[in-house]
């Protein structure tokens, strides 16, 4: 604990309960933990936000708990700048942002909001299109690690032709190309946000747990009616313009 935390630390201790806290052992951890989310929010996508559960819970965030929810979470932590967690309230804001994201993913009725999804840094999500992001996020898998979790793509083409432009075999943007490559392009996003708008969002939520060799081929068998062949077939003309 130091000057520059101070203050952050306080606003935690004081609102955990006195159970949590009556001890020294406990009070160090709620710090250690406290202090491990102020050093990650620098506002730089570096993946240095590693925390587990238990940090969580000493924070008094037991209900991130999920090996989906810590990602999500850690993922968002790990670019949020410090003035946004810098109080226990905005940490337990996003918190709760979070688990709502996995109960909506579950099927749940939850109040999420546009600016719920701007909170945690993702973009492209309006009142308008808001209600389809929901929906969106229901028809994924009800563990929360969406249609695009971990090992969860298959893998259309080696991975030597998944790279983006420029790396590796692979010189040309289309179907074949990796979705985190493509989501990692301005260019190329913009191509598939025009013909997938209500996806992105979903997409960007978990892009660190989508497989470095999935392509866009593998969207319609995984995507539980979201995706069809003939959007991946327009989006694939479209990325070969850019290529």
């Amino acid at each position: 604990m130091t000057s520059g935390n101070l203050a952050s630390i306080n606003s935690l201790i004081g609102v955990l309960s006195s159970t949590a806290t009556d001890s020294t052992a406990e009070v160090q951890a709620a710090v250690d933990a406290y202090s491990a989310v102020l050093a990650a929010a620098d506002g730089i996508r570096n993946n240095s936000a590693q925390l587990v559960a238990s940090q969580y819970a000493s924070m008094g965030m037991s209900s991130i708990d999920t090996a989906a929810e810590l990602a999500l979470m850690n993922r968002i932590l790990d670019t949020a700048t410090t003035a946004q967690v810098d109080t226990a309230a905005e940490l337990y804001t996003l918190g709760n942002v979070v688990t709502s994201i996995m109960t909506a993913a579950a099927g749940g009725t939850t109040t999420l909001t546009a600016a719920d999804f701007a909170l945690i840094g993702v973009t492209g999500v309006t009142s308008a299109n808001l209600a389809s992001v929901l929906g969106a996020i229901a028809a994924t898998a009800d563990d929360g690690k969406s249609a695009y979790a971990v090992g969860g793509l298959p893998t259309a083409a080696p991975a030597a032709t998944c790279a983006a432009p420029g790396a590796g075999a692979s010189t040309k943007w289309s179907s074949q190309s990796s979705i985190v490559a493509i989501m990692n392009n301005p260019a190329a996003k913009a191509v598939m946000a025009k013909a997938l708008p209500d996806l992105i969002p979903i997409l960007e939520m978990f892009l660190d747990m989508i497989p470095a060799e999935a392509t866009l081929d593998g969207l319609p068998d995984l995507s539980m009616g979201m995706v069809s062949a003939d959007q991946v077939k327009a989006i694939n003309a479209d990325l070969i313009k850019i290529s």
